[in-house]
Parts: structure tokens; C-alpha cells; sequence
């Protein structure tokens, strides 16, 4: 199972979507590896890009099966999936066994 890193873009300070490092490197022209590095340092690519680590993806089959369902789960409960990581928001949701 192999797991990638994905990477916040920011043009000029502003968020311009996250990506994994394969896919920045094609759009802006830059080596794959370098994209570690810079984010790493904070330093700007190109005088204009910066990068932050926003997460990780698998391509592990039920990993994807696993999120599409809980996404699902959440989505029916009434959330939206930011809330899901809310404990105090959650919590009240859940009906208590007496």
C-alpha cells in the first residue's frame, strides 16, 4: 500500500488548491523532488509558490472504501465532513445509553 503526501499550494500567500507532489510538479514545471524540500523550508518556488503539507492519500483499496462509506455516514447524519473532526459538535448527536 503505498501512501502520498498532498500539499497545499499558495500563490502569493493566497490558497490555490491542494495536490500531490507528481501533479505541482506538472504544473508548475518543477522537479518532483523539490517539492519536499520547499515546503519543508518555507521558501517561495519561482518567487511566487509556497507549500504546506496538507495531508496524505492511499491507494489501498479499502482505505478508499473506508472513507467513501464514512463520508456517506456523515452526509446522512446531517454533517458535513469539517464537522466530523468536532468532538463537541458530535457528541450531542449521539443518543446516551442510561
Amino acid at each position: 500500500m503505498a501512501t502520498k503526501k498532498l500539499y497545499t499550494v499558495y500563490d502569493k500567500g493566497k490558497p490555490i488548491g491542494e495536490y500531490s507532489s507528481m501533479e505541482i510538479a506538472t504544473l508548475l514545471n518543477l522537479p518532483c523532488a523539490t517539492i519536499s524540500s520547499y515546503a519543508c523550508s518555507g521558501a517561495r518556488a519561482l518567487g511566487r509558490y509556497t507549500f504546506d503539507v496538507a495531508g496524505s492519500i492511499t491507494d489501498d483499496p479499502l482505505a478508499i472504501e473506508w472513507d467513501r462509506v464514512r463520508k456517506q455516514i456523515l452526509k446522512l447524519g446531517g454533517m458535513r465532513h469539517e464537522e466530523s473532526h468536532e468532538p463537541s459538535r458530535t457528541a450531542n448527536r449521539i443518543p446516551q445509553l442510561r
